[in-house]
């Protein structure tokens, strides 16, 4: 059967009508207001639209790859509400805008093809906490592999202090009024770019159906097997996994930063990206070369860099504060009590990987100088190791030097800045039912945290282990979890409810199981058994000699070879092509679910 493109119109003069387009090689659907587009805009009504705004490309048949291109459209061209400046691979169910709060429609095939879902990967050689792997949202913006860039030998890379010398893209130092058109002119382009972090739909696989429905459930995936002496009394990888799976679950997550004050939510402020040309003040020069037209915007605050953000979305310019991703975690209790990591539940209270997400090159910093205010341009590089819920500029409403302040946050007093889950949902293994979770406590010194859901049935826990202080290198583990890099599986069922006909898709999780051992313990002052004051820069961790994990197996248990958890996959670390993970002590779980204290 031929494959035709599909674009459903959302909205605009076209509003609820559907054309379709045959999908044969380079194969071109031209989108504006002339007369030669083969998807025409009311000229009067849809005047967003450039006259040739944006055209769709056949790319490939064999397999087959689609892409879009903006044609120096004066509105730009948005794909699931991100701006594109480049070719752009289209996938089904992308929504393409046409300016800034312009006309919408979604693009799909007909039959659409089976496809994998895309995830994140680490673009650079970085020390991070394992991040939720990224809905393909994220990994269209650009491929969230958007990690924090940062020098590669050092596993926490501070930020380097700003302002001391004016950086490579060049300074320039401008008076209040300067910054205040400044301001003025980003506002007046706010139409031109909006970037709004949404929750995207899950690819649907229409086409397998009744394979899904009917296969049989193939066996958990085993990386590395490493079988243990029969005659040991220990278990090997597969059995672990048999055992285990019931009680590793899915987790799907979506957050927003908030200001508590009347329950809005915050966005980073960006400014445009220019400046009085000194040789001619009429005109004006990029703060940096080649980094876009909107960049975010800093302020030096006590030495150090601080993002600016407001409760005002500035014409929908400015980027809300937030993440989406999936994790994993286990059950550790019959009536629903789950422990995963912190960046998972609360992923506020972790470093803040948006500007990366969101494809900025650059940034714009804001230095006092006397009475005057200095901008400069910093690379993306330089931008700030920030964690959300310790926001400290806050802009109220509108944008203007006057209307900001700084956070001042009071012992025993709720912070004026918190993170709201707007998703958590938890699907147990080899099902596609979603169950809603809640934060029932979250470690403040550890990247731990225990979710809570209500199901009427007893469910399949793990049995832990603290051995926290026998524990020695070389000791054999396995992990449990949902990669991001691991294929995903949908289920498409068809609607009984008569009130709802239709398809239902929804992913599968089907975990992997990888094996390996501890490479290392890695103690941390207090913690430690020696009279010396040793200080780890991560903390307490295991090393863990397996690299087949990464993105989306945050939260997952690490095993024993008694089948016992012992720790909580959380994090790893990459140089070059070595990449080693590590696992929180189970004890820091156990002193969250009340059973052991820890000092």
């Amino acid at each position: 059967m031929d494959v035709k493109i599909v674009l459903r119109h959302q909205n605009s003069s076209k509003a609820s009508q559907a054309e379709e387009f045959p999908a044969t090689n380079n194969a071109a659907v031209l989108i504006g207001r002339d007369a030669e587009c083969n998807v025409r805009y009311d000229e009067t009504r849809d005047d967003l639209v450039s006259h040739k705004h944006a055209r769709i490309v056949v790319e490939k048949v064999d397999p087959l790859e689609i892409s879009l291109n903006d044609l120096g459209s004066s509105n730009g061209t948005f794909v699931n509400k991100h701006r594109i400046y480049s070719p752009t691979r289209l996938t089904p169910g992308d929504v393409i805008q046409f300016g800034a709060g312009g006309p919408e429609i979604q693009f799909d095939l007909n039959p659409r093809p089976i496809l994998a879902k895309a995830t994140r990967l680490a673009e650079t050689p970085v020390s991070m906490p394992t991040r939720e792997a990224i809905l393909p949202v994220a990994a269209a913006m650009p491929p969230y592999q958007p990690v924090p860039p940062g020098p590669p030998a050092q596993f926490v890379p501070p930020p380097p202090p700003m302002g001391a010398a004016p950086v490579a893209y060049g300074s320039t130092t401008v008076g209040k009024a300067t910054v205040e058109r400044m301001i003025t002119q980003t506002k007046k382009e706010g139409r031109t770019q909006m970037v709004v972090v949404a929750l995207v739909l899950l690819a649907v696989i229409g086409g397998v159906a009744a394979y899904f429905l009917t296969r049989p459930k193939p066996p958990a995936v085993v990386v590395n097997p490493v079988n243990s002496n029969p005659n040991s009394g220990k278990l090997n990888s597969a059995q672990i996994a048999s055992a285990s799976t019931p009680s590793v679950v899915y987790i799907e997550v979506s957050w927003s930063l908030l200001d508590v004050n009347g329950s809005r939510p915050l966005y980073q402020v960006y400014l445009t990206n220019s400046q009085p040309d000194p040789k001619n003040k009429k005109q004006t020069i990029p703060i940096a070369q080649g980094a876009g037209n909107s960049l975010p915007l800093f302020l030096q605050l006590n030495g150090k860099v601080e993002p600016v953000l407001s409760t005002d979305d500035g014409g929908g310019q400015y980027i809300p504060i937030g993440e989406e991703g999936s994790g994993s975690g286990f059950i550790v209790s019959s009536d629903g009590f789950i422990l995963t990591n912190r960046h998972v539940g609360e992923g506020w209270n972790t470093s803040y990987e948006g500007w990366g997400v969101h494809g900025d090159k650059a940034g714009i910093l804001l230095v006092p100088s006397g009475n005057n205010l200095q901008f400069q341009a910093i690379s993306a590089g330089s931008f700030p190791s920030w964690v959300p819920a310790q926001a400290k500029l806050v802009i109220e409403g509108k944008i203007s030097a006057a209307n900001l302040h700084v956070i001042q946050d009071s012992i025993g007093f709720p912070n004026q800045v918190q993170g709201r889950n707007n998703v958590l949902n938890v699907t147990l293994a080899d099902n596609r039912i979603r169950i809603p979770a809640t934060v029932a406590r979250s470690s403040d010194s550890v990247d731990v945290s225990m979710l809570k859901i209500e199901l009427p049935t007893a469910l399949t826990k793990v049995d832990l282990n603290d051995n926290y202080n026998t524990i020695q290198p070389g000791a054999r583990v396995v992990v449990m979890g949902y990669p991001g890099v691991s294929p995903q599986i949908v289920q498409v069922v068809g609607s009984k409810d008569a009130f709802a006909p239709g398809t239902v898709e929804d992913t599968v999780p089907d975990p992997t199981v990888s094996d390996g051992n501890v490479g290392r313990v890695v103690r941390n002052g207090a913690n430690n058994s020696t009279s010396d004051a040793i200080l780890s820069t991560m903390g307490d961790y295991y090393q863990l000699a397996i690299n087949t994990t990464g993105e989306g197996n945050s939260g997952g248990p690490v095993f024993d070879e008694d089948g016992k958890v012992i720790g909580i996959f959380t994090a790893m670390k990459s140089q070059g092509s070595t990449t080693v993970t590590f696992a929180v002590p189970i004890r820091y779980g156990m002193e969250l679910m009340g059973v052991t204290p820890v000092k």
